[in-house]
């Protein structure tokens, strides 16, 4: 909620049930002190002192940063009520809090606010199913059948509660119990309080959920919502649950928010607020967007000043493009939309995007953001890496992460962003041709050091330095040969170069070895650029990733344009993250097909020679490339001619068996065979 005339509404009704009501309270009163406002006993003067509760303190959403005109009449209002502090709770990380540091509050993280993001969602089940993955909806849904079978579901409106006062009374009384169940602290939700704001301004948008027995009509579940100022979201602000009644043990927190989401969904709203609470059990529970939180307190008692001093987290993180970026790159502002990174449109009225309003789904800007994308991703990457035996792995962020229109646009962003014309770019033939393409393009001058050994996987060092380029691009595995390279020399090569050492890693899920994402922490200049179209089959998606340090992502942020990872792309990729068994499944069936394969191609003799591969293709050199292209092209199987790069190759992905064999049996065919009589 970002209205100040909102939230002082719902203040005015909860702070007037306090006995006497005055907002000044010992914060080790409030209630969950330990989760909600995550200040350690530690700090026990912090805690102990009389405190003015500025604005939303006990409210379940963030509040807006405060300018210097309110913080002085909260500073005459903790002076007037004798108060030794002040707390300004729940403000989002990354507002303005000029006003607030130069006041001489103390900042004190305070965990996140969640919330459920319906935008676009055709079915509430399949949004759910791509977040949370197939178990936990079956999950979810199970325990909401469970409910329903046993309870009611009522959602009411605020007016509803007069010819219902038995429900007036147990939303008060199960709130009680709450309560006293964590340790007896403030109720802000009692009986003067509900009666407050069923009279104030905000009733019109106030729902009330209730869970009743089917038999015996007893109320299990009483909850308060909000309707969002614009009507297009919910607040949930609170829920209390009978924990003794047989029902609670199927869980009815979860089963609750799950059939929140439907009802939401029935009234064409776009999200659902959780409040604040543990990411990971929200993000469970099917939120996809997540808001870092802190606190802001005054103190005139010098001992809780150090208190607070020791809680302010770790300092603001370095937002500067790398050394190795071009000066106007690292001069150049941050991109508009970049912006406002971090502060999601939520009961706010847009004027600013010159969008047709009168058209939804597509009509509004993709998320800049998908911070929760990254970290599935990461979290992806980094358990594939470990089951193929790597050590240990860095821990990377979302910052460490960049969405660009596949791998081919990263490549493009690097060039862009970190060489100017005249400046060197090193390949190593055979290879990607693209590297080459756009630096020519970009006036930038290619020295290609062609890779060497049987295999053509051996790199040679020494002469690729001795370039001094500005950027180098590895493809590993090789496309088009499939063969990896030895990870000592391109260690020994990111030690040695002057510029990025860039690794193309496209098609690493195929090999069974780990990828470079082990030494990102210890080769700052390494930069993995992968991509979503091969092994997690989202070509039509347009998704690729780059992995590098933080200030090389912020570098790549200049020169990339603004929402170019769309909305219907985000769901795609959202979708095949949610649920790894099939993808997984599909690598190794590719590697069993490649192997067989391979022994086929081996044991032709058609085939000159077979590249070894760990690549979702095979690179072959047959005995006459004319004839095969020519009986190919016959037979309606198309494959990639490399004989460019390769003398006499060609390039055969590795399909599903039925279409594998097809190839297979030309083979045999007798012209074939002929040919290699003659």
């Amino acid at each position: 909620m970002r209205s100040r005339r909102d939230i002082q509404a719902l203040l005015d009704a909860l702070l007037g049930g306090l006995e006497p009501p005055r907002p000044v309270v010992e914060l080790a009163r409030l209630p969950h002190v330990a989760g909600v406002y995550p200040i350690p006993p530690a700090a026990s003067r912090v805690l102990a002192l009389p405190t003015l509760l500025g604005a939303g303190a006990l409210l379940n959403f963030s509040t807006p940063a405060p300018d210097a005109a309110l913080l002085g009449a909260l500073g005459e209002a903790a002076a007037a009520a004798g108060a030794a502090q002040i707390l300004v709770p729940h403000v989002r990380r990354g507002e303005d809090s000029r006003a607030l540091r130069e006041a001489g509050y103390a900042r004190v993280p305070a965990g996140h606010e969640c919330v459920v993001r319906l935008m676009d969602a055709g079915d509430v089940d399949e949004l759910l199913r791509a977040r949370i993955g197939a178990r936990q909806l079956r999950d979810l849904r199970r325990r909401e059948r469970a409910c329903e079978a046993e309870l009611t579901w009522e959602l009411l409106r605020a007016g509803d509660l007069r010819d219902r006062r038995a429900h007036a009374e147990a939303l008060v009384a199960l709130h009680e119990e709450h309560a006293r169940r964590h340790g007896g602290g403030h109720n802000p939700y009692n009986r003067a309080s509900l009666e407050r704001l069923l009279a104030s301004e905000l009733a019109p948008r106030i729902r009330l959920v209730f869970r009743a027995e089917r038999r015996g009509g007893e109320i299990v579940v009483a909850g308060l919502l909000l309707v969002s100022a614009l009507g297009d979201g919910i607040y949930y602000l609170t829920q209390a649950i009978r924990r003794d009644h047989e029902a609670a043990r199927k869980n009815l927190y979860v089963s609750t928010f799950y059939r929140l989401y439907h009802e939401a969904r029935r009234l064409r709203m776009d999200w659902v607020h959780l409040g604040r609470g543990g990411v990971d059990r929200k993000r469970r529970l099917g939120a996809d967007l997540f808001l870092p939180l802190d606190h802001w307190i005054w103190s005139g008692d010098e001992a809780a000043r150090r208190e607070l001093a020791s809680l302010g987290g770790p300092p603001p993180v370095d937002d500067e493009p790398s050394r190795h970026a071009r000066p106007t790159v690292r001069s150049a502002p941050i991109p508009g939309p970049l912006r406002e990174r971090g502060r999601p449109r939520l009961d706010e009225i847009d004027l600013s995007s010159n969008t047709n309003a009168w058209l939804g789904g597509c009509a509004r800007y993709p998320d800049v953001d998908q911070p929760e994308l990254k970290r599935r991703y990461l979290e992806i990457t980094a358990e594939v890496d470990r089951a193929r035996g790597a050590a240990e792995l860095p821990r990377l962020s979302a910052e460490n992460v960049l969405f660009t229109s596949g791998g081919v646009d990263a490549v493009l962003l690097l060039l862009l962003a970190f060489a100017e014309p005249g400046d060197v770019v090193c390949t190593t033939p055979p290879t990607f041709e693209a590297y080459a393409h756009w630096a020519r393009l970009l006036r930038l001058e290619v020295a290609a050091v062609p890779l060497r050994g049987p295999a053509l996987n051996e790199l040679d060092v020494a002469a690729m330095v001795r370039a001094r380029p500005k950027l180098v691009f590895l493809c590993d595995p090789n496309n088009p040969v499939g063969s990896r390279l030895s990870p000592e020399q391109v260690l020994e090569l990111a030690a040695a170069a002057p510029g990025l050492v860039i690794l193309d890693e496209a098609y690493v899920e195929f090999s069974e070895r780990p990828s470079y994402l082990g030494a990102l922490a210890a080769r700052p200049n390494l930069v993995l650029v992968r991509t979503l179209s091969k092994a997690f089959g989202l070509a039509g998606a347009r998704c690729g990733i780059t992995l590098a340090e933080r200030s090389i992502v912020r570098a790549l942020e200049r020169v990339q344009v603004p929402f170019g990872f769309s909305s219907p792309a985000q769901a795609a990729v959202a979708a095949r993250l949610a649920d790894m068994g099939p993808v997984v499944d599909s690598w190794r069936a590719v590697r069993r097909e490649r192997e067989r394969m391979r022994a086929a191609l081996e044991a032709s003799p058609a085939i000159a020679r077979v590249y070894p591969s760990e690549a979702n293709f095979l690179l072959v050199q047959p005995r006459d490339p004319a004839r095969m292209r020519a009986l190919l092209a016959r037979e309606n199987l198309r494959v990639a001619e490399a004989g460019h790069v390769v003398p006499g190759s060609l390039r055969i992905s590795v399909a599903r068996p039925e279409a594998n064999q097809r190839f297979l049996d030309l083979l045999s065919d007798p012209a074939m065979i002929r040919a290699q009589e003659l």
